[in-house]
C-alpha cells in the first residue's frame, strides 16, 4: 500500500499530522488494514491524542489478535499516554498469546524494572 508507505515515511519523520492523514486516507480503501490502524493509533498518541490512539490500538488488537504486533502497539499507547500499569498488563496478556515475542518480553523487563 503506497499511502501506507507514506504515512510510515512521514511518521518516521515525526510529521504526526501528515502521518495521521495518510493512514486515514489509507483506512478509506481498506478498513481492515491493520497496520493502517496501528499507525493511527501510533500517530494519534504522538499527537497526544491518547483516549483515541487507545481505541485505534485496540481496534488493532481486536482485528489481529494473532499478531503480538498490536499488542504492543497497544501497551506502547497506554505507556505514552501515562499508564504503566496497564500497559503491562496489556504486554503480558501478549506475552500469553506470543510467548516467544522477544520486544513483549523486552518492554515486561522495563518497566518491571521501575
Amino acid at each position: 500500500n503506497r499511502l501506507r508507505a507514506r504515512a510510515f515515511a512521514q511518521y518516521r519523520r515525526d510529521n504526526f499530522v501528515e502521518a495521521e492523514a495518510l493512514y486515514r486516507e489509507s483506512l478509506g480503501f481498506s478498513t481492515w488494514d491493520v497496520a493502517s490502524v496501528e499507525g493511527m493509533a501510533r500517530s494519534t498518541a504522538r499527537l497526544g491524542r491518547f483516549p483515541e490512539a487507545i481505541a485505534w490500538a485496540e481496534l488493532a488488537v481486536e482485528r489481529n489478535p494473532r499478531s503480538a504486533a498490536t499488542y504492543r502497539v497497544l501497551g506502547d499507547v497506554w505507556r505514552q499516554a501515562g499508564h504503566d500499569d496497564q500497559a503491562l498488563r496489556v504486554y503480558r496478556r501478549g506475552l500469553r498469546r506470543h510467548p516467544n515475542d522477544r520486544w513483549l518480553r523486552q518492554r515486561i523487563r522495563e518497566l518491571s524494572a521501575r
